[in-house]
């Protein structure tokens, strides 16, 4: 067994994270019960968006998680007009700083997109090693829920803290929905056997890294992920739709209630209702959007500087999870909780002496510190 099922300090069972994705670091496979999909709305994506937005705002104070990345910028861009059309009181930018992580530098993507908008409150939150991966708000997650997939949500413990009793929107959802679209050649192979489409996966898109798994472990991400990908409709509409019936999906919202549940604070994420992606689902069609750029137009076009609309680079925050607190516990470790038939903890080892280590090493790491807490700890 990778991974034992921790049971919930607040009574829940936390859903199960099998071996193949705590190896991969994906939640793979769709669930068994899931809520249908809405019919469209008469009002198509924005009045679909609107709904959303209204619905955080009447639940103050409304702030938005803004990296300044085009995802959060249009959630943002969003919320603030649609306040303003229904005389609510503007949403409160937050943005989190991390002294000595420049790849997360975004202040000046931010006050462009702060200026365009015309916004003047704008929170700042100055961060050093808090949100460290093996930190006080990932460490007090994993005590009361056990391993959890994504495993950086509690990243946004600082901002729904900071909105205590109100609501935090965030941008997630946009990578899922945005980054490709569908080419014909792409259509085409869905026609083709599913298990003909796994080794077509194996032999052309092999992931690249892991290089902290034994060849048997590899071998096994590299089946899983070639399953994944074959179980996707080509035909991108279709894909939106089955997007919603993953674990993945589900974990995502999950998790971050779970990373709120004692502030009273809701977390919403309009990329993700279910609404949204119904109306995004029928407006991309068969293809979807030629580009992320095409989309960001679609939807927040005139509300955004175009510049912003088209930039390529993206942040990475990353370098703020392997802190002082991760390092030292996986110098010591001496490889429990984890099956060596799959890992390789000397290899694991050599990873955390990078300056940035990969964070698909993060559910490693999170299952090998959970096994070594004392067993009176509220997950074992």
């Amino acid at each position: 067994m990778l991974l034992r099922e921790p049971s919930s300090a607040s009574g829940r069972m936390t859903p199960q994270l099998d071996g193949d994705e705590l190896l991969a670091n994906l939640m793979l496979g769709t669930r068994k019960v899931v809520e249908p999909l809405p019919a469209a709305c008469a009002g198509g994506l924005r009045a679909a968006l609107q709904t959303v937005l209204i619905r955080a705002l009447c639940r103050p104070p409304c702030l938005v998680s803004f990296s300044g990345g085009r995802d959060s910028s249009a959630v943002l861009a969003l919320a603030t007009d649609t306040a303003r059309r229904h005389g609510l009181a503007l949403p409160v930018p937050v943005t989190m700083r991390f002294d000595g992580v420049p790849a997360a530098e975004e202040s000046g993507w931010q006050q462009l997109v702060l200026d365009h908008l015309g916004l003047r409150n704008h929170e700042v939150l100055e961060l050093t090693d808090e949100l460290d991966a093996l930190g006080p708000a990932a460490t007090r997650l994993l005590l009361a829920h056990g391993v959890r997939w994504p495993a950086n949500a509690h990243m946004h413990r600082p901002i729904i803290e900071l909105a205590r009793g109100g609501t935090v929107l965030t941008g997630i959802g946009g990578d899922e929905l945005f980054s490709t679209g569908r080419s014909v050649r792409q259509l085409m192979a869905g026609c083709l056997p599913r298990r003909v489409l796994e080794e077509i996966w194996l032999a052309r898109r092999r992931p690249t890294g892991y290089r902290w798994l034994t060849p048997l472990g590899f071998a096994r991400v590299c089946r899983a992920l070639a399953r994944e990908e074959a179980s996707w409709p080509r035909r991108w509409d279709r894909a939106v739709r089955h997007w919603h019936t993953t674990r993945a999906f589900a974990a995502m919202n999950d998790t971050l209630a779970l990373v709120a549940e004692d502030t009273g604070t809701q977390v919403l994420s309009p990329f993700m209702d279910p609404q949204v992606l119904v109306e995004l689902a029928r407006l991309g069609g068969v293809r979807g959007f030629p580009s992320r750029t095409v989309a960001m137009r679609r939807l927040c076009g005139g509300l955004l500087p175009e510049a912003l609309i088209g930039r390529r680079t993206k942040a990475t925050f990353g370098g703020a999870l392997w802190g002082e607190a991760t390092r030292r516990f996986m110098s010591a470790w001496d490889g429990g909780g984890v099956d060596p038939r799959y890992v390789d903890v000397r290899r694991v080892r050599a990873e955390f002496e990078k300056a940035e280590p990969d964070f698909r090493t993060i559910l490693l790491v999170h299952r090998a510190w959970l096994d070594a807490q004392p067993p009176s700890s509220p997950s074992r």
